[in-house]
């Protein structure tokens, strides 16, 4: 059982971590890539890093949300058997928190990506 309890637990630490790195990251790579851009007189680059960074938020939010769902029947079954571990407690809430700050991670970089559909980079 407590193998179980790692995997879910492991499963939620990428979007809880790296989603919010992602998006910092993202915000830093952008300013720099600017300029690059500017000379080549495109923003292909740059849509196609916002994308590949939203697809790996969404990813690690997704694999958070299924560990957030087995945690929940995780709970439930023990629920049903009348036992009650802390460690389940603690899978369901890391699994909630991880999924919610990954979905704000990925809401975040996808209201980054907004103004370079409307913006040229040589403004």
């Amino acid at each position: 059982m407590a193998n179980a309890h790692r995997a879910i637990a492991l499963r939620s630490w990428p979007a809880l971590l790296l989603a919010p790195l992602l998006a910092l990251g993202l915000q830093s790579l952008g300013y720099s890539l600017v300029t690059p851009s500017c000379a080549h007189a495109g923003g292909s680059v740059l849509h196609a890093l916002w994308a590949a960074t939203l697809l790996v938020a969404i990813v690690l939010t997704a694999v958070a949300a299924i560990g957030w769902r087995q945690a929940r029947a995780a709970q439930r079954l023990a629920e049903e058997r009348v036992a009650v571990e802390r460690e389940g407690g603690r899978d369901l809430l890391l699994g909630r928190i991880s999924t919610l700050v990954g979905a704000f991670s990925a809401l975040t970089i996808a209201a980054m990506w907004i103004p370079v559909w409307f913006l040229p980079p040589c403004l």
